[in-house]
């Protein structure tokens, strides 16, 4: 029988905190794939747009993700008309 590759995927909790691991590693190793997360927005016409942003900091307590992309680009503009 084949071991499970993803173990920590059978549960809720040691999923949770993979995920969280690997978001951290995106801050740090420009090499992970967490790095360069895609995020769907909608653009002004009512049409969803997925656009790659650079992940630069997470703060597992708060929940939050620091992205940063290129202000004057069109998510940009998508995300101020939609706020």
């Amino acid at each position: 029988m084949t071991p499970d590759l993803h173990a920590w995927a059978n549960d809720l909790t040691t999923l949770h905190d993979e995920v969280w691991h690997r978001l951290i590693r995106g801050v740090h190793d420009r090499r992970a794939a967490a790095r360069h997360p895609t995020l769907a927005t909608v653009a002004p016409k009512g049409f969803p747009e997925a656009r790659t942003v650079v992940l630069r900091a997470v703060d597992r307590t708060a929940a939050s993700l620091d992205v940063h992309t290129d202000v004057r680009s069109a998510k940009v503009s998508a995300l101020k008309a939609n706020r």
